[in-house]
C-alpha cells in the first residue's frame, strides 16, 4: 500500500475526465435509442448504470426503456434503486405510478402519481394516468376530475 501525496488538482481533473465519459457515454447511448439500436442503447446504458451507481441519469433513462420495452421488473426495479439513492423528483415519482398500474398496483400506483402532481402539477401525463388509475378502482367522479384537469392543460395528453 502506498501512503504518499495526492495533489488534490490531480484527482479533480480526473473525475472531471471520469464525469465527462460518462455523460459522452450517455450522449451516445440515448443517441442509439433514438435510431432504433434499443438492444445496444440498454446494453450501454447497463454498463453505464453498472459504472455510475450514483448517477441518476442513466438509470433513469434505463428504467424508461425498460418501461416502453414492456419489462416491468426491469423499470420498477431500476425506480426502486433511483428512490434507494434518494432521488426522489417528479419524473421519477410519475414512471413508478406508471409502471404501478402497468403491474395493476392501483393503490400505489395512485399514491406516486399523486406524490407526482404535488411535485409538480405541470408534469406531461400525470392527470391522464392519474384518471387511468382512479378509473380503474371504480372512482369514476375523480377520474372524471382529472381527465378534465389534463385536456384543460394538454388536449394531447
Amino acid at each position: 500500500m502506498e501512503l504518499g501525496y495526492v495533489d488534490p488538482l490531480e484527482e479533480q481533473a480526473r473525475e472531471k475526465a471520469r464525469r465527462q465519459a460518462a455523460a459522452e457515454e450517455h450522449a451516445e447511448a440515448l443517441q442509439q435509442l433514438n435510431t432504433g439500436a434499443v438492444a445496444e442503447g440498454m446494453a450501454r446504458l447497463q454498463q453505464l448504470v453498472a459504472a455510475e451507481e450514483d448517477w441518476p441519469a442513466p438509470r433513469f433513462t434505463l428504467a424508461e426503456v425498460y418501461f416502453r420495452t414492456g419489462s416491468l421488473p426491469g423499470a420498477a426495479e431500476q425506480v426502486a434503486a433511483l428512490i434507494y439513492h434518494g432521488v426522489e423528483n417528479a419524473r421519477v415519482a410519475g414512471l413508478a405510478g406508471r409502471v404501478a398500474a402497468a403491474q395493476r398496483e392501483f393503490d400505489r400506483a395512485l399514491e406516486e402519481l399523486q406524490f407526482a402532481r404535488a411535485l409538480d402539477a405541470e408534469l406531461p401525463g400525470v392527470d391522464a394516468q392519474l384518471g387511468s388509475v382512479m378509473l380503474r378502482r371504480g372512482a369514476l367522479d375523480e377520474a372524471e376530475q382529472a381527465f378534465n384537469r389534463a385536456l384543460e392543460r394538454n388536449a394531447d395528453d
